[in-house]
């Protein structure tokens, strides 16, 4: 008898579940991969990828702006959130005509701190930033909006 069906015959439910996970590896996310078995796989939070396509990230919570020397630098923290981007935005206070300024990837577990430096102002105009949360199946988040700033040259 090899040591697999021993494993086998001893720990029944667990060690089944460790041999096919074993015969098929682990993705990146140490999720089970299984050819051919459709586009639904579970996740580590028991929600399946088709039901994952349909939620909405969570926004960001906290986003501070700052005139530096070359622009105004917006920061934000992480979410903490997976496979997920943060889009850029900004408009010219008093209007609702945003303009979309950079995708942020996010960067190892999501929990640090963002800056990204608009270098593209102008002086004496009145901005105000906003920062998205999105998803690699296109959903986005609420718009966490900074106050008005404006950028003086020096």
């Amino acid at each position: 008898m090899s040591s697999r069906t021993k494993v086998l015959t001893t720990g029944v439910g667990i060690a089944v579940v460790l041999l096919i996970l074993s015969a098929y590896g682990l993705n990146k996310s140490g999720l089970a991969s299984f050819p051919g078995v459709g586009n639904s796989v579970t996740q580590p939070t028991g929600i399946d990828t088709t039901q994952m396509a349909q939620l909405i990230p969570v926004a960001v919570s906290s986003l501070a702006v700052d005139v530096v020397p070359k622009g105004i630098a917006i920061k934000w923290s992480g979410t903490g959130q997976d496979d997920i981007q943060y889009h850029i935005s900004r408009s010219v206070s008093g209007t609702e005509n945003w303009q979309k300024l950079a995708n942020v990837k996010i960067v190892e577990d999501n929990r640090g701190q963002y800056t990204y430096i608009d270098t593209t102002v102008k002086p004496g105009i009145t901005y105000v930033y906003g920062v998205r949360t999105a998803t690699s199946y296109g959903k986005e988040s609420t718009l966490t909006q900074s106050h008005a700033i404006v950028f003086h040259s020096s």
